[in-house]
């Protein structure tokens, strides 16, 4: 049995940045009257002048996603070959597979145990089982089923290998643990 995970650390980190100061030219003009104690004078002004304008700060939220660490831990049992009924660990058809061979149904065996009546029988790891005893086998979960209904009996398993499909005959373990 195995577990396995992966730490990532998310978030978010401020990033604050001065924007830049703001020039604008001013056009003012007008007329002037001024009185005054030497008496009364008129005019008229023209002026044009450059004011700054500060241009403050923006914040934005600069978003981070860091991988730590991956953590992987398995646990390990002695099982005695002779208990268990084929000697396979039957998964799902990995999704390559199902494409290659262009059907959802069967099992992959990724694991076959030495010593075993899987292993007797030249069953490899990498082959699609699809029958037993000429029974389509759906998933796992099916064929651990199927094991049972057949247990210490002889069988007939039909394998995909490659482009070639075989008929292996395999004699079954008795099996009062419950372990394929």
């Amino acid at each position: 049995m195995q577990s396995s995970y992966r730490d990532t650390l998310n978030g978010t980190i401020p990033y604050t940045v001065a924007n830049p100061t703001q020039y604008a030219t001013v056009n003012t003009s007008g007329m002037v009257n001024s009185y005054g104690s030497a008496g009364y004078a008129t005019g008229t002004y023209d002026s044009t002048s450059t004011v700054a304008v500060p241009g403050g700060y923006s914040t934005y939220a600069i978003p981070y996603s860091v991988t730590r660490n991956n953590y992987f831990a398995s646990y390990w049992a002695a099982r005695s070959p002779d208990r268990m009924r084929l000697g396979v660990n039957p998964v799902p058809l990995p999704d390559e597979i199902r494409q290659r061979l262009q059907r959802n149904t069967g099992v992959f065996v990724p694991i076959v145990i030495r010593g075993t009546p899987a292993f007797r029988a030249n069953v490899l790891e990498g082959d699609v089982i699809v029958k037993i005893n000429g029974i389509d086998v759906i998933d796992p979960k099916g064929f651990s089923d199927q094991l049972t209904q057949f247990e210490g009996q002889a069988v007939e398993l039909s394998i995909l290998r490659g482009n070639d499909q075989l008929a292996v005959k395999v004699a079954l373990n008795p099996n009062p643990s419950g372990v394929h």
